[in-house]
């Protein structure tokens, strides 16, 4: 028998067994799949995946909410290990995880599941989704009083802040995480805030804080960390990043080296984040001036990113650029030009990164009005080119003159209408940046009043909480449309009070007992009159819920806002509730009742209330900056 026959027979004896093997699995009972599952993800074996299928196709079977979640929870975790670039999949089944055991009311393993979702969200740069699953564990953990699952949550909080450069915070969070999962002697998790801590100080210039938690992480991992490699290689290639900020070469070329040896030792030399990791070697090469030796390092980590795209845009930049100029030191300038490209093509993605931290409406304002000042001086620079091309036909002397004339400012006008029509779709993405940018602050005020009245115990405190929740939504829901929508200078009025009514109507549970009724056309009004009317429509329909339909008392609420004519708005907020007696002192604090007066001053307008059936309020206002 010949060596060839011999390999064939012997690749059809393994393919067998394992064939064999897998349909054997597949006859036992979903927990024992469930722990084969986990006992078998890090060895992999090449039916991993259909016996997981299985696994969840059985859990389905079975009807059993809590197994179709556990199934859900081990395949996304097996597509984070090993189909790493594929996003999609990994945040599919851990949102699958989450409903799932929502649906099980398995609240503690519905919490760790928040967590892991939490860090799938910041993978794909969904930060705010992530910031919204991390305070619903954090929630559910306080309930539980469950200090070890809070340390985890604020080591992600830790995380996400860091992510969004709010380096400080992530400080704080970071010791609040240390502080508790100390206590509950959770050696995993702590290497994991000193490894986010290596780079937190980095940022902040703080080096020997950043080699300190480097030292430490390392420490630990060696010392309690069980199959802690991935931790121990990252720790090494971080303090590697921090050597190179302060130009410690050979340091950052040993450290980096480290890393590469222990990824490759603990996934293979052929996984794809080997190949990242051999960036850190080829920039501390490359720093020694060491160009030969830099250059397949540089190249393999280049390969390595492409892979991973969006994900690792910000590092595919500086890669780029790093082996462009490389080969420009090494004299192959054709492909240091076309990685040059390359980079500048990717930051194009990243233009939206350079408006933050925009915090108020006055400063949006000042922003687009930076802008409209912007164009309309091109607009005037083009007019004045267009008379200097008419001046120069008409004084031309030849038709020869005439063609070469007029053919040249054709060209230079085109392209200055090229960059102008550049120039506006970079000026409305930016615009659109703005809004998001706003909308994203609100629902953080969003999130952190809600997460301060689950921990207060006084109902009226509650109540006046939810209360400023709701009118921080009404303005976010505004800037939210205008960043979705075509036109950024105005909001369809009928689709915001949809949006609007749905929010408020979900936060009083009163989805089965209160009916809305739109009575109104398409209303187009900007930014400056739409919020006011927002905040007027929010309190009115927070009154009716909260007063207008006691002991489970159904009903309607009915919404409208006309255009009488160019200026004038009429708005008409009424309910078939219980009505009010005249002359009775108001219902509540008298805040709102209080806001809703101001808002109608602002408008320079009026209301006329109606109490015989019902509460029945119309409103005569007058569109804000119209002259």
């Amino acid at each position: 028998m010949t060596r060839s026959q011999r390999s064939l027979l012997l690749f059809l004896l393994i393919g067998h067994f394992a064939f064999s093997q897998a349909d054997s699995l597949k006859n036992e009972p979903i927990d024992s799949l469930l722990v084969w599952l986990d006992d078998n993800i890090l060895p992999n074996p090449e039916y991993y995946h259909d016996i997981a299928l299985h696994t969840l196709a059985k859990a389905h079977a079975s009807k059993d909410d809590f197994l179709v979640g556990e199934a859900h929870s081990r395949l996304a975790s097996w597509h984070g290990y090993y189909i790493p670039f594929v996003e999609d999949s990994i945040v599919y089944h851990s949102e699958k995880t989450v409903e799932y055991y929502q649906k099980a009311e398995a609240v503690e393993e519905l919490a760790g599941a928040y967590l892991s979702l939490s860090i799938d969200y910041m993978n794909t740069s969904l930060t705010q989704k992530a910031q919204e699953v991390l305070f619903k564990a954090i929630t559910i953990y306080e309930e539980l009083e469950d200090e070890a699952g809070l340390g985890r949550a604020y080591r992600r909080l830790t995380v996400l802040c860091n992510i969004e450069e709010q380096l400080d915070q992530a400080v704080e969070y970071g010791k609040q995480a240390l502080d508790l999962l100390v206590k509950d002697e959770d050696y995993y998790s702590i290497s994991l805030v000193y490894l986010e801590f290596i780079d937190i100080y980095r940022k902040l210039e703080r080096y020997e804080e950043s080699y300190m938690a480097a030292d430490s992480c390392i420490a630990i991992v060696e010392r309690a960390v069980d199959n802690g490699q991935a931790i121990m290689a990252r720790a090494y290639a971080d303090r590697g990043k921090t050597a190179a900020v302060v130009e410690d070469f050979e340091q950052s070329f040993q450290d980096h080296n480290k890393a590469l040896a222990i990824v490759t030792e603990f996934v293979g030399p052929d996984h794809p984040a080997v190949a990242t990791f051999r960036d850190g070697v080829g920039r501390a090469l490359f720093r020694q001036e060491k160009y030969d030796e830099a250059l397949p390092h540089l190249q393999a980590s280049v390969e390595g990113y492409e892979e991973r795209e969006q994900q690792w845009v910000a590092e595919m930049v500086t890669s780029y650029g790093l082996l462009a100029d490389c080969y420009e030191k090494l004299g192959n300038y054709q492909q240091a030009v076309f990685y040059q490209k390359q980079s500048r093509a990717v930051q194009d993605t990243l233009t939206r990164n350079k408006i933050a931290n925009l915090e108020s409406e006055a400063l949006i304002k000042y922003e687009t009005g930076k802008k409209d000042q912007e164009l309309e001086e091109q607009a005037k620079l083009i007019r004045q080119k267009t008379k200097i091309q008419w001046l120069s036909i008409g004084i031309a002397v030849s038709l020869a003159l005439l063609l070469t004339a007029l053919f040249y400012f054709f060209k230079r006008n085109q392209k200055t209408t090229a960059a102008l029509a550049v120039k506006n779709s970079e000026n409305e993405l930016l615009l659109k940046e703005i809004h998001h940018r706003v909308k994203n602050n609100l629902e953080m005020v969003s999130s952190l009043l809600k997460l301060q009245s689950v921990k207060t115990t006084d109902r009226e405190a509650k109540d006046v909480m939810r209360a400023s929740q709701n009118r921080v939504q009404s303005m976010g829901i505004i800037h939210q449309k205008l960043y979705q929508g075509e036109n950024l200078g105005s909001i369809e009025m009928l689709d915001y009070f949809q949006n609007l009514s749905e929010n408020i109507i979900d936060a009083f549970g009163a989805n089965d007992k209160v009916e809305v009724q739109y009575d109104m056309d398409m209303v187009e009004l900007d930014v400056d009159t739409a919020v006011p009317i927002g905040l007027i429509v929010n309190e009115l329909l927070t009154n009716s819920l909260k007063y207008a339909f006691p002991e489970d008392r159904k009903g309607k609420i009915e919404l409208s806002l006309t255009e009488m004519d160019e200026t004038q708005l009429q708005l008409v907020v009424a309910d078939n509730g219980v009505g009010q007696t005249v002359g009775a002192a108001p219902k509540g604090t008298g805040f709102g009742s209080q806001l809703v007066q101001l808002l109608t001053s602002q408008l320079q307008g009026s209301m006329q209330a109606d109490y015989s059936t019902g509460t029945r309020l119309v409103f005569q206002l007058e569109k804000a900056n119209w002259g």
